[in-house]
């Protein structure tokens, strides 16, 4: 059960542009859930790791479990750098807080060991490692090799971050029950922990947001925050911010202001979107050999398999969301219903019309009315091949 979110637009009358992005507009709202997309570089994870680290100076409780897909993510070689803080803000130019500060000189830095960092004081002249906490201040791990390492209770966390949770590359079969099991592996019976989910700005059909409900995220504009309540007693709240643009990102800008559509997501924080083949020919209605339709994301597409004496292709269009669909539509849907011509897969041929789309789509002979269609389109395949 979802409740009608609420929409919180920044204020105008504050300052037009922060140095980097910061999260407090949306910790404000206590949220369980807390989404935040925008432009690249602009301080997201930089935001999430400096208040876990205040956060543990302050109450040993406060610990941290960052998340991401894959398990080359999580290796030492590239992940060790995490917590690593510059002298000087590239920005302002000011210093930036250290370790050693947040911590009184009780530590000056931090090992990655077991998937796990803690805090220790090093020598500064040797490197050697003279005090060592006496636990780890932040867990990592991988969705794709959870099931293999999931193990004991690591104690209380109280701010999970899940790094990049959107991308243009295939997420993992059920994902998203995934990265539930996950949480609560971490979680067990304690209700202190708080979720962050970041992201570029890289795929606005993202099948996450339809997993979780939140209907209006392509639509949300630069500095508003969407508030949703789940759950029979709105019990689960969801706080999904579009970041403004910072000072840092702007500052950039100089270096991607080239006529390509797809560079507004770091120009501007628009949505990426590629640029997909448009139908080569012209084509009539007598061309359509037959159609089929596609339900994902809570959007309609048509698949029109064409085919006159030169040409045989899909051209994919937007269709009427209201449609009322019978068992003799071919019809790709979210789960099976036990109709013959329903499918969820693309590897699913029950009839001769199934196996020529899944050909066509296998051999690329596929056109689109516009990019978002096949935007659209494209997560699909990725969702269900």
């Amino acid at each position: 059960m979802q409740s009608p979110f609420k929409i919180f637009k920044k204020d105008k009358k504050k300052k037009k542009s922060n140095p980097h992005y910061s999260s407090e507009r949306i910790r404000s709202l206590g949220a369980v859930f807390n989404l935040v997309i925008g432009k690249r570089s602009n301080g997201k994870t930089f935001d999430w790791k400096t208040d876990l680290l205040d956060g543990y100076s302050k109450d040993r409780k406060y610990r941290g479990v960052y998340i991401r897909r894959k398990d080359t993510e999580v290796l030492p070689k590239n992940i060790a750098p995490l917590f690593e803080l510059p002298e000087f803000d590239a920005i302002t130019n000011e210093p930036v807080k250290q370790i050693v500060d947040y911590f009184d000189g009780e530590f000056n830095s931090y090992e990655y060991k077991n998937r796990a960092f803690t805090l220790v004081f090093r020598d500064e002249e040797t490197g050697e490692v003279i005090k060592r906490d006496t636990q780890p201040f932040c867990f990592t791990c991988a969705l794709a090799t959870w099931e293999n390492r999931k193990g004991v209770d690591v104690g209380e966390v109280r701010s999970i971050c899940f790094d990049e949770f959107m991308t243009r590359e295939p997420y993992l079969r059920d994902e998203f029950v995934k990265f539930m099991n996950v949480l609560s592996s971490f979680i067990r019976d304690r209700d202190t922990a708080t979720i962050w989910m970041l992201a570029n700005t890289v795929n606005q059909y993202c099948p996450y947001f339809e997993e979780m409900g939140l209907k209006q995220v392509s639509e949300m504009e630069p500095g508003t925050i969407q508030l949703y309540r789940m759950g029979e007693h709105g019990q689960t709240t969801i706080a999904v911010e579009m970041c403004e643009g910072t000072e840092g990102s702007q500052k950039v800008e100089k270096y991607f202001a080239f006529d390509n559509p797809q560079l507004e997501m770091i120009t501007s924080g628009a949505w990426e979107i590629a640029l997909y083949p448009h139908c080569p020919c012209e084509m009539t209605k007598e061309d359509i050999a037959f159609r089929f339709y596609i339900l994902f994301n809570n959007k309609v597409i048509a698949g029109d398999v064409m085919q006159d004496e030169e040409h045989l292709f899909i051209l994919y269009h937007a269709h009427n969301p209201e449609r009322e669909f019978t068992k003799d539509d071919i019809l790709y849907l979210p789960t099976n219903d036990g109709y013959l011509n329903h499918c969820k897969h693309i590897s699913d041929t029950p009839t001769e019309a199934h196996k020529l789309i899944n050909h066509l789509i296998a051999t690329e002979r596929e056109f689109y009315a516009t990019n978002e269609i096949g935007e659209i389109v494209r997560n699909w395949k990725m969702n269900v091949r």
